[in-house]
């Protein structure tokens, strides 16, 4: 086995920086670290990445096989992203970390946590993106969405948004006695402003009232539809 200063030599700083280190190792090399732990400074997106691991195996030039790895995003603002596995894959070439089995994925920040689990989840540092087209599961304070999939900006200047597909809302708002719930075919979640943007085949039900629209937008901290788009309403007491 490997010690961990060696990382220094053979992981490629591509992932977190504009740099990139060409690595040749031999076609039929097996090299295994124990304990990683890999910190630096993304200056595109204005944050601090730190991965850690069990190990990490040289797989071949371009892949690198993980186990239980954990990948922090650490904010100016001090927010925090964590995205946890069993196990996962670096790859090189796309410039991205697959994460796979038992995946859990919360943010962090002085106004708000939440969480997704899902099947799998990718971070994508070419396109500055996290997301996953396998089943989701997402949980806030103020609502939960089981969805298709998901994508969100991992980006300081796009606003805060957590984009899901073919979502079901269940158990949203601030007051008990007033949950609603929803489908659409796309969620936009600004988690910042407390905002839901249901976004095709859109529908609403809250308070014994259904809504159907091609677009419904839902404040939830004051617990009311502001905007709605080619709408319908159905009584179904």
């Amino acid at each position: 086995m490997y010690q961990l200063f060696i990382l220094i030599f053979l992981l490629p700083l591509s992932l977190f920086s504009n740099e990139k280190i060409i690595n040749t190792l031999p076609n039929d090399s097996l090299i295994n670290i124990n304990s990683l732990y890999w910190e630096i400074q993304n200056d595109i997106t204005k944050s601090k990445n730190l991965l850690t691991a069990s190990s990490l195996i040289f797989l071949r030039e371009d892949e690198y096989k993980l186990t239980n790895l954990s990948f922090n995003i650490i904010e100016e603002n001090n927010s925090v992203k964590i995205i946890k596995s069993d196990l996962g894959q670096f790859l090189l070439n796309t410039n991205t970390i697959e994460f796979n089995s038992n995946v859990l994925f919360s943010m962090e920040s002085e106004k708000i946590v939440m969480s997704i689990s899902s099947e799998f989840i990718i971070f994508d540092n070419n396109l500055h993106i996290i997301y996953s087209n396998s089943k989701s599961s997402f949980e806030s304070e103020l609502t939960k969405i089981s969805s298709e999939g998901f994508k969100i900006l991992n980006n300081s200047l796009n606003k805060k948004q957590i984009t899901f597909s073919k979502g079901t809302i269940s158990d949203a708002g601030t007051q008990n006695n007033l949950k609603i719930s929803g489908y659409a075919d796309e969620i936009n979640y600004q988690y910042e402003e407390g905002l839901l943007i249901l976004i095709g085949s859109a529908e609403l039900t809250d308070r014994g009232m259904t809504i159907k629209a091609s677009e419904i937008h839902y404040d939830l901290a004051a617990n009311k539809i502001i905007k709605s788009l080619d709408s319908k309403l159905t009584n179904n007491s």
